[in-house]
């Protein structure tokens, strides 16, 4: 979705994007953009300016920058990943609230970029970290505060890292989940507390943020869960699946707040054929490393 809320940018398989018109669900634009299927795609704002891009990751391991006040022109391309880029964040510094370009991929990197002009006025995307993990990056969502970045990992791990330095701040995994399961998506709620991610095993997690405790398990969908995102006033959050369908959850009605680990199984709850189950692990169970 677009900064000003009135356009939205769909990827597909075949590595094309679609604008539409927020307003009447019309295609207004169509770009060419990938050899290959587009598994990312976000928005960014140059703070105190009118100038928005567009970013493109796709398993071609490019990512393409378009500049949205000029009818998406191609501004640049990045080919810094060795692997597909699965994943793709604009943010903005805490400090020098700059624009900045974080991206994660296949090739078990992570890659920060500060975005700036150049004394010919071309934007220039500079590589100013780079992170290596033993692990392939499937998706990073950035906290609300701007200081932090959450990521899920093909080993089950939630690593957050520091927007500034790249620097590991925590790593958590819930040791209660198969060992050949893994973590898919994952997104942060507006408030900053909770996060949510879904596995390999077609279940969605919600953590506790702060405290990196998994408060709550989500059962229903039939096949893998593709994405999931919370609404803006974070009450909901939205999934979906190879199953075809799309979920709304309403967080509402999950105690999460209120969950505490317990050594004794709760009760599960069904609710329109779709199964609630409270987290039940004791803390000794959730390993931060």
């Amino acid at each position: 979705m677009a900064p000003d809320g009135l356009s939205l940018a769909i990827g597909d398989l075949h590595g094309n994007i679609r604008i539409l018109d927020m307003k009447t669900f019309k295609q207004i634009a169509f770009i060419v953009a990938h050899d290959n299927e587009i598994l990312s795609i976000d928005y960014g704002q140059l703070a105190d300016t009118n100038v928005i891009f567009l970013a493109s990751s796709s398993r071609d391991r490019l990512i393409h920058i378009f500049d949205v006040s000029k009818d998406y022109q191609l501004i640049t391309t990045l080919d810094d990943h060795s692997g597909a880029v699965t994943a793709i964040r604009f943010t903005v510094s805490p400090i020098t609230s700059d624009l900045q370009l974080i991206s994660c991929g296949a090739d078990k990197s992570l890659i920060f970029r500060s975005i700036s002009k150049n004394e010919k006025g071309k934007y220039q995307f500079i590589r100013s970290h780079n992170v290596f993990e033993n692990q392939t990056f499937y998706d990073l969502t950035v906290d609300p505060s701007h200081e932090r970045i959450h990521t899920v990992c093909q080993d089950r791990m939630i690593r957050t890292y520091n927007t500034e330095d790249a620097k590991l701040n925590r790593a958590c995994r819930d040791t209660t989940i198969d060992s050949t399961s893994y973590l898919i998506k994952i997104d942060i709620d507006p408030s900053g507390k909770y996060l949510a991610t879904s596995c390999s095993n077609r279940c969605i997690y919600l953590w506790d943020a702060i405290t990196a405790k998994c408060i709550a398990s989500l059962y229903g969908h039939g096949e893998i869960i593709t994405d999931l995102k919370f609404s803006d006033d974070g009450h909901h959050l939205y999934t979906v699946a190879g199953d075809s369908c799309i979920f709304v959850w309403n967080i509402g009605e999950i105690p999460v707040a209120s969950l505490s680990c317990r050594s004794k199984p709760a009760p599960a709850s069904r609710t329109n054929d779709c199964i609630v189950v409270e987290r039940v692990e004791t803390i000794s169970q959730v390993e931060i490393e």
